[in-house]
């Protein structure tokens, strides 16, 4: 919603005398003075009562706002690599040095065929290790919190401890779930390779454009389509 909306909207006059009707007791109680914070409680629901003269529409306007991965890091593809030939005591082609983290090729189709056969046999892909920082909303951070193996949540900004820390009690509750709706989270979490394979795997053609924007997200990882999408 633009101010310019509803300064346009026949309903403006309206809203201004609805909300001096409601304010008009108050206003000597604040002459000369600037409103305390938080605001009062009867100017916050007077004001709410006002805007009732303006379509729903109008104020509400669209809630959703799309999942942003800001910034992503993998870590681990050569432990990784070298955890899968234990159990045969293999020789790789990945090395340590290579500055660019390549699997050498044939590690890369050892590791491929092991995911293909499940993840009792991909163990080591839970070695590698995606840290990412997202901004989400609340709707699409439930669903994606259903995926606990694998995802570990580092830390979740807070309005509490920023735009809401003079809010106490009730008043903070109320507040937090009034924002809920518009609120968007930055999050940094690690995510496996193997818990990606099964998020990919299960929601690549989910009806949610979050998941969308995550699924197309993974595809753009190192060896995404040999170790997750395969």
């Amino acid at each position: 919603m633009k101010i310019s909306d509803l300064q346009d909207h026949p309903q403006f006059n309206n809203f201004i005398r609805a909300f001096w009707r409601r304010i008009e007791p108050y206003k000597m109680d604040y002459v000369g003075k600037e409103l305390p914070t938080p605001l009062p409680v009867e100017f916050r629901a007077n004001m709410a009562t006002a805007l009732c003269v303006f379509p729903e529409d109008l104020l509400c306007g669209t809630h959703y706002k799309p999942l942003e991965i800001v910034y992503h890091e993998v870590v681990g593809l050569y432990w990784a690599m070298r955890a899968m030939r234990l159990p045969k005591k293999s020789q790789g082609d990945t090395h340590f040095t290579s500055p660019e983290q390549l699997i050498g090729p044939k590690d890369l189709h050892l590791a491929s065929n092991l995911v293909k056969a499940g993840n009792d046999h991909a163990k080591a892909m839970r070695g590698i290790i995606v840290y990412a920082e997202m901004k989400l909303q609340v709707g699409w951070m439930i669903e994606f919190e259903t995926y606990r193996h694998g995802v570990e949540c580092l830390s979740t900004s807070s309005s509490m401890h920023g735009e809401l820390s003079q809010l106490h009690g009730e008043e903070l509750a109320e507040q937090k779930q009034t924002d809920l709706p518009d609120k968007q989270y930055t999050r940094i979490l690690t995510m496996s390779y193997q818990a990606l394979r099964s998020m990919y795997k299960a929601r690549r053609h989910h009806r949610h454009p979050d998941w969308q924007i995550f699924c197309d997200w993974v595809e753009t990882l190192p060896y995404a389509a040999e170790l997750i999408i395969v």
